[in-house]
């Protein structure tokens, strides 16, 4: 894991590019693709359910974007060191947030990345009970190589 530029935790190399780096071509896809998903749903009346914006960060699974509180699907949250990493990580960059099913949390992404993903990557949150068997893999990973807060003796969850 690549550490910010001020110490933090979250690594700007998401999970999906740590092994190999992407062409423009191939990032640009799949922003492409999520214009035309909104273009579709905007078309459907459905756009009402998304919310976009720069958030303010409670904790690394639950956002404040829009008046809304928006829980990441499959996260539990942290305080502490975790939450201001999560804060310099997501800086002023918009976060699109989308339902996730019949439940109350939300799929959020920032520049094509999952919020759930990013967060239980870099151990900055626990596996909740909606959490899916690859984003469960994903804080197991972090727990294994004791990452974020994993880290032995890092207690700072206030």
């Amino acid at each position: 894991m690549l550490k910010n530029s001020d110490g933090g935790l979250f690594s700007t190399t998401s999970p999906r590019s740590m092994n190999t780096m992407r062409s423009a071509t191939e990032r640009a896809k799949p922003v492409r693709r999520q214009m035309v998903s909104l273009a579709a749903e905007r078309a459907s009346g459905t756009s009402a359910s998304i919310v976009r914006g720069v958030p303010v960060v409670q904790n690394t699974g639950t956002l404040e974007l829009q008046g809304r509180v928006i829980r990441l699907f499959g996260v539990e949250g942290v305080r502490g060191r975790a939450a201001r990493d999560f804060r310099r990580y997501l800086g002023r960059r918009e976060v699109v947030c989308e339902p996730a099913g019949d439940s109350n949390e939300y799929r959020c992404n920032v520049d094509d990345q999952d919020l759930s993903r990013v967060v239980l990557f870099n151990g900055g949150g626990r596996a909740g009970a909606t959490a899916t068997p690859e984003l469960r893999a994903l804080d197991q990973h972090a727990r294994a190589t004791r990452l974020g807060i994993w880290r032995a003796g890092d207690g700072d969850d206030d």
